[in-house]
């Protein structure tokens, strides 16, 4: 998928955003955050009940309980205790490589929720504008009606060769 074209749901992905489309916004590279990235652990590693909340359970800690002096033959131990903790998810592999999100970007396709954001655009679009779905899947086109995304600056002009102007959007 090209990086600023316009982009639609469809269930949990997303496709080329077409004329008429309802819901839609652009494929960004210029994210402000990356919602999903588990950046420290991975991504299931704990169990999650159905709306997606940590399930807690008693845990045996070794270090809990604090430092007990006369536990093995006098030269200490942490007595342990049970905890209130997150449940391991039993497919948890602490040996397998935790590969964060962000580093496999081939898997996914970031898009712009509300940030600025460069959009694929025909000659149609102007300054202060708003940009809808064209007949063109993914290239964005000038819209009468209010849309999500409104054009602040067009950053490249339209360029017949590639077939696109490239335009800065606030998607809110």
């Amino acid at each position: 998928m090209l990086v600023s074209s316009l982009v639609a749901w469809e269930g949990s992905k997303v496709r080329l955003a077409k004329v008429g489309g309802k819901e839609f916004s652009a494929h960004s590279r210029t994210f402000t955050m990356l919602l999903g990235d588990t950046a420290f652990t991975w991504a299931d590693r704990y169990q999650r009940d159905e709306f997606g909340e940590l399930v807690y359970g008693e845990v045996w800690d070794e270090e809990a309980g604090g430092w007990e002096q006369s536990l093995n033959d006098g030269e200490g131990g942490y007595k342990g205790a049970y905890i209130n903790a997150p449940l391991e998810n039993s497919a948890f592999d602490i040996n397998q490589e935790q590969v964060k999100r962000s580093d496999r970007r081939d898997e996914w396709t970031p898009v712009a929720l509300l940030e600025e954001v460069h959009v694929r655009v025909d000659a149609s679009v102007v300054v202060d504008g708003y940009v809808s779905p064209s007949e063109t899947a993914g290239l964005g086109t000038y819209s009468e009606e209010p849309t999500r995304i409104h054009c602040m600056e067009i950053r490249s002009p339209y360029d017949s060769k590639k077939g696109y102007a490239v335009a800065l959007c606030l998607r809110d």
